[in-house]
């Protein structure tokens, strides 16, 4: 008698919820997807591995059948997935206002409450304005540029006794030696880097995993390691004031501040990191594999680096400035085509705070919407043969082409603050890679979407140094 009870209250409510969710998707005039397995709905199909220069089966099927605007069921939700560039735009450029972030609740237990990614209101705007005071062009200038330089310059001399690299696995070494140094002056090689290294991969394989928190889970793994990471820095923290040590790096920044509690500093240099490193290390990845396929711009890049130096020597100055690499039009045009096909941050989720209408659509108050970026860096109608690595679709009369549709930045309020910090670090290393080295590939490894960019053999590459003569 009780357990039929409680079958029919689960139903009942499975029932009230399902009436509820179709009463929504009727009065919004947006298409519906199909519900999809129990629970599931069409999760599978959308996380379903595909080249990253692709739409994917799903997408290519949802988009013909439906539109650039859905219904859609994943991961046992209803939501709106959208591929349309202008209501993207709409919803980036209303954040705070009609939309507010909408990220799983795990995230929030991986990163910490009080972390830039997830902060609301004015807690953001304070700790957005700190961050962009101490990455000031000033900065960027004096400190950050030199350590790039050096940092990739020490990193790909340790290859040349070697005929073959990972390149996933050094590019992401390069970008967390740099980001561990701005943030906590960590020496790039410690084994104490080298083990927050892999603490914070950790971390980030377990955003956007299931809230499943038992022992052998990827998510437990991630929630100890984020508890080593918060515990290395509260330690750097007790050591700067026993020894009332100053370093130029993030960390001292906040102390210096003078109003973070421990928790906050823990979490803001956490997230510091974080950002400057998975997005860097594996946009990386895949500049090495998109001009692996394009010898025509590894040689461009090279004479333009070239002639940039050869200009400078004439004046009695060799040393690059960030003048010099933001007139470096050609090698700006690579690093957008490498952001382009080379998404990290795919999809965008925004919750709307309210019932918004939108050119005949009703988005609900409460309702999801996924802004699907890369997608619309796939748009045929922006961009001519959107799946070809062609730097030179960027070239124009006037500099280098600008578009609306290209946001792998995100955009309004949430636009990453770190964009002039991370392209600095691109043409970097670009540079610095196509000046010591030829590479091909020892095996085909495409990047693949998975929904997370991944290169399912890590890139293997084989290498040959060269030096190009002025």
């Amino acid at each position: 008698m009780v357990f039929s009870l409680l079958i029919t209250a689960i139903l009942a409510i499975v029932a009230a919820k399902t009436l509820k969710e179709y009463l929504k998707i009727r009065h919004s005039n947006i298409p519906s997807a199909n519900m999809g397995w129990p629970l599931i709905g069409e999760t599978l199909s959308f996380v379903k591995a595909h080249p990253a220069f692709t739409l994917g089966d799903y997408l290519q099927h949802h988009i013909a059948k439906y539109g650039t605007v859905f219904w859609a069921n994943i991961f046992g939700k209803w939501l709106i997935h959208s591929v349309d560039p202008e209501l993207n735009r709409f919803v980036v450029n209303n954040e705070m206002k009609m939309f507010k972030q909408g990220w799983p609740r795990s995230l929030s237990r991986l990163i910490g409450n009080n972390a830039l990614t997830i902060s609301l209101g004015d807690a953001h705007k304070r700790r957005r304005a700190e961050v962009l005071n101490y990455l000031s062009g000033s900065r960027l200038e004096s400190t950050f540029l030199r350590d790039m330089e050096q940092i990739a310059s020490a990193h790909m001399e340790s290859w040349r006794n070697r005929d073959m690299v990972i390149a996933t696995d050094e590019t992401r070494k390069y970008a967390f030696y740099m980001i561990a140094k701005k943030a906590l002056s960590m020496t790039p090689g410690s084994p104490e880097t080298e083990k927050l290294m892999e603490a914070l991969n950790d971390i980030y394989m377990g955003i956007g995993l299931i809230y499943v928190n038992f022992p052998g889970t990827r998510f437990r793994k991630a929630l100890q390691s984020r508890a080593y990471v918060q515990e290395v820095i509260r330690q750097k923290l007790e050591q700067r004031r026993l020894k009332d040590q100053e370093d130029d790096d993030f960390l001292n920044y906040l102390i210096k501040d003078g109003t973070y509690s421990t928790e906050e500093m823990g979490d803001l240099v956490q997230n510091f990191i974080f950002g400057g490193n998975e997005v860097i290390g594996r946009t990386l990845a895949a500049a090495i594999y998109y001009l692996g396929t394009c010898p025509q711009a590894c040689d461009q890049l090279r004479e333009e680096r070239l002639q940039v130096i050869k200009s400078k020597q004439q004046s009695g100055d060799s040393s690059l400035t960030l003048s010099d690499y933001r007139g470096m039009e050609f090698t700006q045009c690579v690093v957008n085509e490498t952001l382009r096909l080379g998404t990290v941050s795919r999809f965008l989720h925004k919750v709307a705070t309210a019932n918004i209408q939108y050119k005949g659509y009703v988005i609900p108050r409460g309702c999801t919407v996924i802004a699907n970026i890369s997608a619309m860096h796939l748009d045929p109608t922006e961009f001519k043969d959107p799946e070809t690595f062609n730097p030179w679709r960027w070239l124009t009369p006037n500099g280098v082409k600008k578009s609306r549709s290209f946001m792998p930045f995100s955009g309004g309020a949430r636009h990453c603050i770190g964009a002039e910090l991370a392209k600095l670090e691109l043409m970097v290393f670009i540079h610095q890679l196509v000046m010591k080295y030829e590479w091909e590939f020892a095996q085909n490894d495409p990047p693949m979407a998975t929904p997370r960019l991944e290169f399912p053999n890590c890139l293997p590459i084989k290498i040959r140094a060269i030096s190009p003569k002025l």
